[in-house]
């Protein structure tokens, strides 16, 4: 089947599958099949075919966009209504992975550790009192936490969803904080003028880029000397060097241990101003 026909036909599946015709059986049927079809032709015989795999998805990345189908990814789920995520997140509203350290715990309680995870790792200790960039906020859960948590730090939230700059902005009135600006801006077309940053912040922001030598030189612009990344991100084991490839060791202040199951992986990176791409 040619590529032009299997994208018709699964454009039209999936269309049957957001009016709600399609059985659960079914749907779960055909999900097990992407992905065991993805499994397949993602697993080399050998590790030279791996690794040569591997280079030729690197050398594509560099030609692609940094993203691609923003509008999409805003009319799928980030322009859908506010009260549907009240319902559905915690008190928070965390929009990325929580912590459960110990068994009992609540969502709530989930969602704070892992923010205080965060900013440990991020080196965002009580008394900092830097100029700090979180690159697509979602509904705000780190940016409010740590304009309460850093009242001395000046902190910019960008995401491109209306609805999420409006929710964040009623709670920092609420909440009476004065510390936290947020623009609706998209990380491909950011600009800031006359600003920089002592740290940029990236929670599971970096998973729908493409060109990350591209997105890491415009990060580099944005930070002062000395200034840092905070990158968490959920990978395939094995595939880390994708986003890090043109990144000099000598940069990272810490790599932190993976967690997560032996194909999806969660890496922590500190890394320190100026990374100048090679």
């Amino acid at each position: 089947m040619g590529s032009a026909v299997y994208d018709e036909l699964f454009r039209r599946v999936l269309g049957l599958v957001e009016k709600d015709v399609v059985p659960d059986r079914a749907i779960r049927a055909g999900i097990r099949h992407l992905i065991s079809k993805r499994v397949k032709s993602t697993t080399p015989s050998s590790a030279e075919e791996y690794y040569d795999k591997l280079q030729e998805y690197v050398d594509e990345l560099k030609t692609m966009p940094v993203a691609e189908q923003q509008d999409a990814a805003n009319e799928q789920h980030y322009e859908v209504p506010t009260e549907y995520f009240t319902t559905v997140l915690g008190e928070h509203r965390k929009y990325s992975s929580c912590l459960y350290s110990r068994p009992g715990m609540t969502l709530e309680e989930a969602e704070v550790e892992m923010m205080e995870l965060t900013c440990q790792r991020a080196q965002l200790a009580t008394g900092f009192d830097g100029d700090i960039l979180e690159l697509g906020c979602g509904w705000g859960s780190l940016s409010l936490f740590m304009a309460h948590k850093l009242p001395k730090a000046r902190i910019t939230a960008i995401s491109n969803s209306r609805t999420q700059k409006e929710y964040i902005d009623g709670q920092a009135r609420t909440r009476g904080i004065k510390n936290l600006t947020v623009k609706t801006q998209d990380v491909v077309t950011a600009e800031f003028e006359g600003e920089s940053f002592d740290r940029v912040v990236s929670i599971e922001m970096f998973e729908h880029m493409k060109n990350y030598e591209t997105l890491l030189a415009r990060i580099s612009s944005w930070l002062r000397p000395g200034g840092m990344l905070f990158v968490h991100i959920f990978v395939h084991a094995k595939g880390l060097v994708c986003v890090w490839q043109n990144v000099p060791a000598s940069r990272f202040s810490s790599c932190l241990s993976p967690r997560g199951s032996s194909r999806l992986t969660c890496y922590a990176c500190l890394i320190r101003s100026p990374f100048t791409m090679s």
